[in-house]
């Protein structure tokens, strides 16, 4: 059965600004990559939803898909086996319910989509805060526990993630998407590439692992991230240590991965170098045949 390979990127346009990139360079590699890594066979995950029209990644990685099958090179998709279709999309409540009937019947056979609740909720006790999520508080909080599970869904089913870009402050979820779905990928021993190179979270995480001596990025830690107003609202006595513990496991996962690759440990399913090389490569066109090689690795 064809590799799942799941794809974390995006980015703020004003924090990729600062790194000297844009959103078309991390929009451009993930056509180029999605295409690449579908014509070797590969299945790819990701989350978001089509119901975001200011968030066209989920668009891009469909139309590449759809653009693979017109060439008649996906040959074996089984309308009835969802486990045969090229993607597979996670979307976490609220975003989820944005997406209709008519969007989801149009991609039988192309994108399985997954709906994920937050833990311990159901649908119809959330059902009457879809109407404010934006603002009402608990319906906030669902939103980023739903996120949360969302990645960790997502970690389970993937048989390798792929990381770059992704924003660093402003996310709906606990922390940075990409920073949470590299915590849990390091947890559950998933083979990661993360492709430095592209601004965003993706190189923050990079530098760090990569410079010796480095300091943990202040912009990944508690203090940092959940001091804001919008965010202290968010959290109670209930989930404040929790929280806060999510992002010392981060730290501490990063930093014994950083330890790992010193001592020249091998890295779950990617070789060092490979992995090592990773981490600073500018080349879209050298980071895309990485990714191959790193995908046919997991085999």
């Amino acid at each position: 059965m064809a590799n799942l390979i799941v794809l974390s990127a995006g980015g703020d346009a004003t924090e990729l600004a600062r790194q000297g990139l844009g959103v078309e360079h991390i929009d451009e590699l993930l056509v180029r990559m999605s295409r690449h890594l579908l014509q070797e066979g590969h299945r790819l995950g990701f989350g978001g939803t089509l119901g975001e029209p200011e968030k066209q990644l989920t668009q891009l990685l469909i139309n590449s898909a759809l653009g693979w099958i017109h060439e008649d090179a996906a040959g074996g998709a089984d309308v009835t086996n969802t486990e045969t279709w090229p993607l597979v999309n996670y979307g976490a409540w609220p975003y989820y319910t944005f997406l209709s009937p008519e969007q989801e019947a149009s991609l039988v056979g192309v994108c399985d989509f997954v709906p994920v609740l937050p833990h311990g909720a159901s649908e119809a006790e959330l059902e009457p805060l879809l109407k404010n999520w934006k603002t009402d508080v608990e319906a906030r909080r669902h939103t980023a526990d739903a996120l949360s599970q969302m990645r960790r869904h997502s970690t389970s089913d993937a048989d390798m993630r792929i990381v770059w870009g992704g924003k660093i402050s402003g996310a709906a979820g606990w922390m940075a998407g990409i920073a949470e779905e590299l915590l849990f990928s390091i947890e559950q021993e998933l083979p990661t590439l993360i492709l430095g190179g592209f601004g965003g979270c993706a190189q923050l995480i990079a530098e760090y692992l990569s410079t010796k001596g480095a300091e943990w990025p202040e912009e990944l830690t508690f203090d940092y991230c959940c001091q804001s107003e919008r965010y202290l609202e968010l959290l109670s006595n209930k989930n404040r240590d929790a929280i806060q513990g999510k992002y010392e496991s981060l730290h501490a996962s990063v930093s014994r991965l950083k330890d790992h690759l010193r001592r020249g440990d091998p890295i779950t399913g990617i070789s060092n170098e490979l992995f090592e090389d990773a981490l600073s490569e500018k080349s879209a066109r050298v980071a895309i045949r990485m990714a191959g090689q790193a995908a046919r690795s997991v085999n």
